[in-house]
């Protein structure tokens, strides 16, 4: 990776010295392309999204090109990439739009492909079906064909089909395995630990990290041992390293698999906290759904605990609670503790839209 990004940054120093306009283009298209991917199978996301801010706003300084639309793929591609989903789908369906139109560089199958994954991590099984079945790529480009794979086994995901969805993610690792592009195939392979599969991949997994340098394969890595462990601190772990840089889709499934292993293991406070962190992640990742989050169906309130939220939303203070319910202040703390546990929060001022939310 850090060779790619060398040869990215000679490209760029060679390509300032260029006067031949539709070379410069399609050079500029291709060396975009090339250090945003760099950048994002390296881990380095928060770089990955400044740079595509930056290539995307120069682009506005310029007449309207092909480029264009693949800035703004860039932009999207980075956003999933930092959990913002939502924002991903407006950025990825102006460059499919535009893609449609021209597409010299044939990246409009990555942004189909990117496209439908964001629907369906977002739950929406549907959108993404109608992206793959749509007709829009002209050719495939078989760079981009573990792309294809990955949209298909999300939303195979997203519609339940978890069998399925794990064989589209193996298939998505073993062709790119056969381009020898290592960093993507532990992508894929991650994809089956984050669909709730590790034991599958983690012999792979170990291997991968010992060859492709950066903090992300190895924490794919770390990932898939403790979850096939069904080991709960080591998860823990892996949830922070992941949001430290900046993944915060996969740190949100980190934290969902580290409670789900807690709570196997009986640790009721652990599986809580973790719980918790899972549920103010996937809010952060604009409500993001997974299956490792579905896995964390939320206890719903007890009745007493709902009675103690809604008088809180309303203002009132613990002690003037404990008055109104004939309870000890210690008893109205402890619902409130509990609430703030199953919704995934930890202060008064989230409680009003957790309560709307849930």
């Amino acid at each position: 990776i850090t060779e790619a990004l060398s040869a990215v940054e000679g490209g760029w120093a060679a390509l300032s010295r260029c006067t031949i306009e539709p070379e410069m283009a399609l050079c500029r298209q291709l060396l975009a392309h090339g250090e945003l991917s760099a950048l994002l199978l390296a881990g380095r996301v928060h770089d990955a999204v400044a740079r595509a801010t930056e290539l995307h706003e120069w682009c506005m300084t310029q007449p309207q090109w092909a480029g264009d639309a693949l800035a703004a793929a860039h932009v999207g591609w980075s956003a999933l990439a930092a959990g913002r989903p939502r924002t991903a789908i407006r950025w990825l369906s102006e460059a499919v739009a535009g893609l449609s139109q021209l597409d010299p560089g044939g990246f409009g199958q990555l942004c189909i492909a990117l496209l439908a994954q964001t629907h369906a991590q977002l739950g929406d099984a549907a959108a993404a079906r109608r992206l793959l079945d749509g007709g829009g790529v002209g050719h495939h480009c078989a760079v981009f064909e573990p792309e294809w794979l990955l949209a298909e086994a999300w939303q195979a995901a997203a519609d339940d089909r978890i069998c399925q969805a794990t064989d589209r993610a193996l298939r998505a690792a073993s062709v790119a395995a056969g381009m020898g592009e290592r960093a993507v195939e532990a992508q894929a392979l991650h994809t089956v630990v984050r669909l709730g599969r590790a034991s599958q991949v983690v012999g792979r997994l170990r291997q991968l990290a010992g060859q492709v340098e950066g903090p992300l394969v190895a924490a794919y890595s770390a990932h898939a041992q403790a979850a096939a462990a069904n080991a709960g601190g080591p998860l823990d772990e892996v949830a922070g390293e992941f949001e430290g840089m900046g993944a915060r889709l996969l740190a949100t499934d980190a934290a969902a698999h580290a409670a789900a292993a807690h709570l196997r293991a009986g640790d009721r406070r652990r599986a809580a906290a973790s719980t918790a962190r899972a549920a103010s992640l996937a809010r952060a990742c604009e409500d993001i759904r997974t299956p490792a989050l579905e896995q964390l169906a939320p206890r719903p309130l007890t009745s007493r605990e709902g009675e103690v939220a809604s008088l809180v939303v309303q203002g009132m203070k613990n002690q003037a609670i404990a008055e109104r319910l004939v309870l000890s202040v210690r008893t109205v703390e402890a619902h409130l503790a509990n609430a703030y546990a199953k919704l995934g929060i930890s202060s008064r001022a989230e409680l009003a839209r957790a309560l709307r939310t849930d």
